[in-house]
C-alpha cells in the first residue's frame, strides 16, 4: 500500500512555528550577545564573550530543524525537487553552524592568549569570501519560494524569495540588511498564515 502523502497544511503550520521560534532566537542571541560582550569589558577577558557565540550558534539552527521538516513535506506532498534541496542545505546549516559558531569562538580565546589586547579579530576576509555563497544560496531559496507561491496559490511566497535574494545581494549594507530581514520575517509569517487558510478549507 503507497504511503499517503502529508498534507501540506502541516509544512505551512511549521514554517508559522519556525518564524516563530526565530524571532525568539533572535531576542536571546542579541541579549546573550550583549551580555557576553559587557561581561567581557567587564572582566577586561574574552572569555564571556567565547561562551556567547557558541551559544548564539546553537540558537540560530533552532528554527532551522522547523523550517526543514517543514519543505520535506512540501517535498512529498508537491513532488518539486528544490524543496529536498533546500530542506538539504538546511541539515547542512544545522550541523555547520554550530561547528563554525565554535570555531569562531575557540578562535577568539585563543587570539585573547597569544595576543593580549589585541582586541576582536577582523572577519572582513572571511565575509568578502562567504558572500558569493550566500548569494548563491539565497538564489535556491527564491526559487523554492517562487515554486512555493505556484503551489501553495499565495503570491506573496514569491515575494518572500525576492526579499530574501536581495538581502544576501546587499549582506555588506547592515542597515539594508536588518530591515530587509525583517520585511522577510513578516511576509514569511504572513503567507504561511494565508496558505495555511488555504489548505484547510
Amino acid at each position: 500500500m503507497e504511503k499517503e502523502a502529508p498534507s501540506p497544511a502541516e509544512g505551512y503550520a511549521l514554517v508559522k512555528k519556525s518564524v516563530v521560534y526565530g524571532v525568539v532566537a533572535a531576542v536571546l542571541m542579541f541579549v546573550i550577545f550583549m551580555g557576553g560582550l559587557f561581561a567581557a569589558l567587564a572582566a577586561q577577558s574574552l572569555a564571556p564573550l567565547t561562551v556567547a557565540v557558541a551559544l548564539i550558534g546553537f540558537l540560530i539552527v533552532w528554527p532551522s530543524y522547523y523550517m526543514r521538516k517543514a519543505f520535506l513535506i512540501f517535498h512529498e506532498a508537491y513532488r518539486r525537487d528544490i524543496y529536498n534541496t533546500v530542506a538539504t542545505l538546511l541539515l547542512i546549516s544545522i550541523v555547520l553552524v554550530p561547528i563554525f559558531t565554535t570555531a569562531q569562538a575557540a578562535w577568539l580565546q585563543l587570539t585573547a592568549a597569544t595576543a593580549p589586547g589585541a582586541g576582536l579579530p577582523d572577519f572582513t576576509t572571511l565575509r568578502i569570501l562567504g558572500w558569493p555563497i550566500g548569494v548563491a544560496v539565497a538564489a535556491v531559496w527564491y526559487v523554492a519560494f517562487r515554486d512555493l507561491a505556484h503551489d501553495s496559490g499565495v503570491d506573496m511566497f514569491h515575494a518572500v524569495g525576492i526579499v530574501g535574494l536581495v538581502a544576501a545581494i546587499l549582506s555588506f549594507v547592515q542597515a539594508a540588511t536588518a530591515v530587509l530581514g525583517l520585511v522577510e520575517i513578516i511576509l514569511l509569517y504572513v503567507a504561511a498564515n494565508r496558505a495555511l487558510e488555504l489548505s484547510e478549507r
